[in-house]
């Protein structure tokens, strides 16, 4: 049982790595998405041209950076709700939802 240590413990580094790698593309997506229809409002006002699906992509883009969020903000334990639960609970009823 001893052995299982170093593996959980390397394998829960894993999941920190990749969850950061997941919410710094998280970031990026949303960025691109807000830059995109940022674009398509101008040219839309200026031109009358427009992008085509951009809202649709928008949305994509938020499901996607969402959920790759919720992992990082899971592993970082940054849900203030569960916290504030957490503090009030007895520390068996905390070990079994741990």
């Amino acid at each position: 049982m001893t052995g299982s240590i170093p593996l959980l413990t390397s394998l829960f580094g894993f999941a920190e790595k990749a969850a950061r790698w997941a919410v710094l593309a998280s970031g990026a997506l949303t960025l691109a998405s807000v830059l995109l229809i940022t674009i398509d409002v101008l040219l839309r006002k200026l031109f009358g041209w427009t992008v085509g699906g951009s809202d649709e992509l928008s949305s994509y883009a938020f499901a996607i950076s969402t959920t790759w969020s919720l992992a990082y903000a899971t592993l970082q334990r940054a849900n203030v709700r569960v916290d504030i639960i957490y503090q009030y609970l007895p520390v068996r009823v905390s070990a079994v939802l741990d």
